[in-house]
This record gives C-alpha cells, structure tokens and sequence, in this order.
C-alpha cells in the first residue's frame, strides 16, 4: 500500500503548538517521534462504525495519549487507538476509545426521522460522568429540507451539571443554513446563542474543494454580548490546503 502522511502531520503540529502555550509539556519534542501515516485504500471501507475490516487491522495505530485537561502532559486515563485511511475522495479515521466502565456511559438516540425528507427531526438524551459528578444532556431539532440544494436545521441543546461545587443548566440554542452550488462548492451559515456565556455568535463559511481533499475557505466569524449587542470580536479568515501524494 502506498502510505501518505504530509496531511496528518501538519494537523498535529497545528494542535501541538496550540497546547504547548498552555502548560509545561515539552509538545516540540514529541512531535518529532510522534507520527501517524495515513494508509492509501483501494476499497472503500463500511461506515458502520466496526473497525473491523483488514485495512484497519493493518494500518498504523496512534496510542499512549496524553491529557490535555485535569492534569496535562499526563497519560491518559484510558486507551485510545487511532488508525487513518484514504482513497481518491476521502479521507477515513477510526477511532477506537477503550473504556474501563462503559456501564457508566448511556447514551441513545431518541428518535431520528428521515434525512432524505422534506422535513425530519432528531432527538438524543446522555448521561454520564462528568469531572467529580454527573451530566444530563438532551438535544432535539427539526431538519427542513427545501430543496436538493438547500436545507435549514434549528437545534436546542441543554446540559444538566451536577458537581460537588454545585449544579448548573446551560442552553445552546442554534440555526444553520447549508447551500450546495456543486458538489464542490458550498455555504454555510450558523447563527447560535449560549446562555452561559450570554453571547450571540454567528459564522459563514465558504467552501471550494479545488482537489480531492484539498480546499480553499473563506470563514467570517462574530461574536456578540446578548445584553448590550457590543461586539466581543470578529474575524475573517482565509485557509488553503493542499494534499501531495508520493
């Protein structure tokens, strides 16, 4: 198999200099022995969330992470296998999170209608664990479909926290608008307000896939306090990527 990892490598080093200004972790030396190659297939795998098909048992696998949040640059408290995959079109990443009480963790889809129809609704409830307590969360929106083209999706999201410190309800109520000119060229626009932080935000991302997995975007970003509609901050930003295969 031809192997490929120029992509994946600069998304890790993109996410390690992030992380590095925010603790003492040496990230700068880890990069260099860190690397995961994505694997070229000739067949397209089954999305069914298995992992078990020769190409992932075969490919490289990603392993011994470490904490970013309670106490970075330590192992972290459960296995995590990642393997990457690629074809001409797209781009496959399998996740495999081991877990030590998966009894703990319960979470299912309410209900979910008919993505292909005109109008259709989904539902999810969770609960679990969370730091030294518990969260509830629940999530239910109506999907419209207006065209082949075009369609709109409003959400409402409420998680219920529970901490020895105390207990909080946070809302993330939002809309988005997705527009396909082609199927390499789309909009999108998101519009959302979260009742913790009190704050409007809003975001229009334009797309163009000028090579498979390779794009050029166009992303505007605002964010605004919901009392006094002051401008917290803005930004628009420009972002090519560009995938070389050898």
């Amino acid at each position: 198999m031809t192997r490929f990892g120029l992509t994946l490598t600069a998304l890790c080093v993109t996410a390690s200099v992030a992380a590095e200004s925010a603790g003492p972790v040496g990230y700068a030396a880890l990069r260099k022995d860190r690397r995961l190659e994505a694997v070229r297939i000739q067949t397209p795998v089954t999305l069914d969330g298995a992992l078990d098909e020769a190409a992932w048992r075969d490919a490289p696998v990603a392993t011994s992470f470490l904490q970013n949040e309670r106490q970075e640059g330590e192992p972290a408290s459960e296995r995590t296998e990642v393997r990457v995959l690629y074809d001409d079109e797209y781009l496959y990443v399998g996740v495999h999170a081991h877990d030590s009480a998966p009894g703990a963790i319960i979470v299912s889809d309410l209900w979910r209608g008919h993505q292909s129809a005109a109008l259709s609704f989904n539902g999810r409830v969770g609960t679990g664990d969370f730091y030294d307590g518990t969260k509830q969360s629940y999530q239910f929106g109506p999907t419209v479909r207006l065209s082949s083209r075009l369609n709109s999706t409003v959400t409402w999201s409420r998680n219920v926290i529970a901490l020895r410190s105390g207990e909080y309800t946070t809302d993330l109520i939002g809309s988005r608008i997705d527009y396909s000119f082609s199927t390499r060229m789309f909009l999108n626009a998101l519009l959302q307000y979260n009742t913790d932080a009190n704050q409007w935000t809003s975001n229009v991302r334009f797309n163009i896939i000028h090579r498979p997995l390779s794009d050029v975007f166009f992303v505007y970003n605002d964010r605004r306090d919901r009392t006094s509609g002051a401008l917290v901050d803005r930004a628009v930003i420009a972002k090519m990527t560009y995938m070389l295969a050898f």
